[in-house]
């Protein structure tokens, strides 16, 4: 039996050996084709598009050229948007999250690295709630928002699928109150129409209206004296004739311009019983029966404004309540899970590691955001304050720790800074390097931090993060110092320097 099994398979190997190249590509490719319509038909509801997309077409390019990001954006907009549109504005924006966390992190680093560092150790006081602790030098900070679910006062303990249900509702929401926005303010112009009809039918403005019809009457009546004196002016040239008692006679100078005049006479007589017409038009409408009439049909359009209002009123309060909900949810969330993934060392221990964990939060997990930030690398260069805590770091990490000599540890910074290079790549061209610079010019100030921070320490780890901090706040101290200096000040502290 054996025999005959070993027989079929070495003619079957031979058979696929002399199939013509031809056969072998169109059985490749029908087989590529079938693999990617098994793809294609998988129910993918609930599953991450782009891994849908990176299956069958590869993965995304990020940066997405402007044109594509645009297009989808305004797709979207517009709720044309399909599900590769709706993808990318979605990447698009986490990225954008992903790069201004890392920014953050990167300039505060000093101030927040050692709490975060703490929590990657075991220790029974550490708890999600640390997390709030640990962030909190943030708080004020620019761009704020992204970091609420640490800094956020009050959490509830919940799981990514309750803060996403919640989300949901609140999305539900919204669209129940965008879709009233339409009818209030078409049943608002139907309540003003018939607002102004009761005005305009009330006794008050029948009075006025009666009050401005005698006042009309009179003005026409006299433009209907003048027009009849342009009239005879007209007709027999050469008399003289007064248009008003008090009116001087029109002399020969003018007699050309009486046809002008005339004209506009006659334009002013039919402006005014046009106008008159309309008065006596809504005099006689405004009766005490139209009165009640309007106000009747004014108080039901009132009436189905205000219930449309209620109604607005209370899916606002549902906000307002689902968003609170939404924030103590997402917080517990939040601190549980990135607690978690930096207790279980899911990442290095750096701001753009953590930057990519923290981006796609609470709004998913931070494995998951940590996966979809891995496949688009930033191109951006890090933070002055993190890379001079890089440089502090490499030098401390390079002590002898079983001498605490001062000197020799004070050398070791030195030997590093020089180490740094002079120049650096840039846009492919050599341009000096910042760092350098920035460690030559603030000479003083780095030698003064590190040498209040050379003495023994309970937690040596600590001390980069110590250093830096107070190399940084000697500086922002400094630049206040000559910010408060008067003109005359300067003058003398630069005559000072050049005579030492």
């Amino acid at each position: 039996m054996a025999t005959k099994r070993k027989a079929r398979n070495f003619v079957a190997k031979r058979m696929k050996a002399n199939q013509p190249k031809s056969t072998k590509t169109l059985i490749t490719t029908a087989r590529k084709a079938k693999s990617v319509r098994r793809v294609d038909s998988k129910d993918v509801q609930g599953k991450d598009v782009t891994s849908v997309h990176a299956e069958t077409l590869g993965t995304l390019q990020y940066p997405f050229s402007p044109y594509t990001v645009i297009a989808a954006e305004v797709a979207h907009i517009k709720e044309r948007a399909t599900p590769e549109d709706a993808q990318i504005v979605r990447d698009n924006t986490l990225l954008g999250h992903r790069d201004e966390i890392a920014c953050i992190l990167e300039k505060h680093w000093p101030e927040i690295g050692w709490q975060l560092e703490v929590l990657r150790k075991p220790g029974k006081d550490h708890k999600p709630e640390s997390l709030r602790s640990a962030f909190e030098p943030l708080r004020g900070c620019d761009r704020e928002f992204l970091f609420n679910p640490f800094l956020r006062l009050a959490s509830v303990p919940s799981t990514g699928l309750q803060v996403r249900k919640t989300l949901k509702e609140l999305a539900e929401q919204r669209k129940r109150l965008a879709a009233l926005r339409e009818p209030i303010e078409a049943q608002n112009q139907k309540w003003e129409e018939k607002r102004r009809a009761v005005q305009q039918a009330s006794k008050e403005n029948r009075e006025e209206l009666g009050k401005e019809i005698v006042r009309r009457r009179g003005v026409l009546l006299q433009l209907q004296d003048e027009c009849q004196a342009c009239a005879e002016l007209i007709s027999n040239p050469g008399k003289k004739f007064h248009s008003n008692p008090t009116e001087t006679s029109v002399s020969d100078g003018n007699l050309a311009d009486t046809p002008a005049r005339y004209a506009r006479l006659k334009d002013q007589i039919e402006t005014e019983e046009r106008i008159i017409r309309d008065l006596k038009k809504n005099y006689d409408n405004a009766t005490p029966q139209n009165w009640a009439w309007a106000k009747e049909v004014a108080e039901k359009h009132e009436a189905k404004l205000s219930t449309l209002k209620t109604r607005e009123k209370e899916i606002r309060e549902e906000i307002v309540k689902l968003e609170d909900r939404y924030g103590d949810q997402g917080a517990g969330f939040a601190r549980k899970d990135l607690f978690t993934f930096i207790a279980q060392h899911r990442c290095r221990h750096t701001p753009r590691q953590l930057a990519r964990a923290i981006a796609g939060l609470p709004d998913m997990s931070c494995r998951d955001s940590f996966e979809l930030c891995r496949r688009f690398p930033s191109k951006r260069d890090p933070h002055k304050n993190y890379e001079v805590f890089q440089v502090i770091a490499r030098a401390w990490a390079r002590r002898d720790r079983t001498s605490p000599d001062p000197h020799k540890r004070m050398q070791l910074f030195q030997e590093e800074i020089e180490r740094i290079p002079r120049m650096r790549p840039y846009n492919n061209e050599r341009v000096p390097n910042y760092i350098r610079k920035f460690f030559e010019d603030n000479k003083k100030e780095v030698d003064r931090a590190i040498n209040s921070h050379l003495k023994p320490h309970p937690e040596p780890e600590r001390i980069p993060y110590l250093i830096t901090a107070q190399l940084l706040k000697n500086i922002d101290d400094r630049f206040k110092a000559e910010a408060r200096k008067t003109d005359l000040e300067r003058v003398l502290a630069e005559r000072t320097r050049e005579g030492q």
